[in-house]
């Protein structure tokens, strides 16, 4: 028998392509030619751009259903989510911002439709949030964080160590949760 565990997972370029489509937009607007670590190099985007670009490069986040139109970011996501879901409560935590809480709920739901509506937390903070487990890519999300960290690799997080194990891609999540007995 598994012990029934909480497990949040972020949204944004964890189970979404969302860099992926920033820089294909900022590299068109711009007419540059970035390549994603580079345009990842660090959390402030703003840092890894050309001048002259900005703070307009946030003008991308107003893109009508930007978020419903992102594709999945892996889709070995859907068959671990789905199989977690069999045995532990799973939520989606993802960061607040008004206009685009219906889309994000949208694409929860089209890809990850067994994902309980209940279970989909919109916060800009997570430290308070009480799950055992936490799958995130933006190492601020664990500060004041008690469960175990799980930092979803990206070029602007290499530096950040305080964690419990870094993964690749969901296949690493797969193998850490059977490791962990929960799968």
């Amino acid at each position: 028998m598994i012990e029934r565990k909480k497990i949040g997972i972020d949204l944004d370029d964890v189970l979404n392509n969302l860099l992926e489509k920033w820089l294909k937009y900022y590299n068109t607007k711009y007419n540059d030619n970035l390549s994603y670590n580079e345009f990842c190099e660090e959390w402030d985007i703003t840092k890894n751009i050309k001048p002259e670009c900005g703070y307009d490069i946030y003008n991308f986040l107003s893109n009508k259903h930007l978020f419903y139109n992102l594709k999945i970011k892996d889709i070995n996501s859907i068959y671990v989510i789905r199989e977690l879901v069999k045995h532990h409560d799973v939520f989606i935590i993802t960061s607040y911002l008004p206009k685009h809480c219906v889309d994000k709920s949208r694409f929860i739901n089209k890809y990850y439709p067994f994902i309980n509506p209940k279970n989909i937390i919109f916060s800009n903070y997570k430290g308070f949030i009480n799950v055992d487990y936490l799958i995130d890519d933006y190492y601020g999300n664990f500060y004041d964080f008690k469960g175990k960290k799980i930092l979803y690799n990206a070029p602007y997080n290499q530096h950040y160590n305080n964690i419990d194990i870094r993964v690749n891609n969901w296949n690493d999540i797969k193998e850490y949760f059977i490791k962990e007995k929960l799968l």
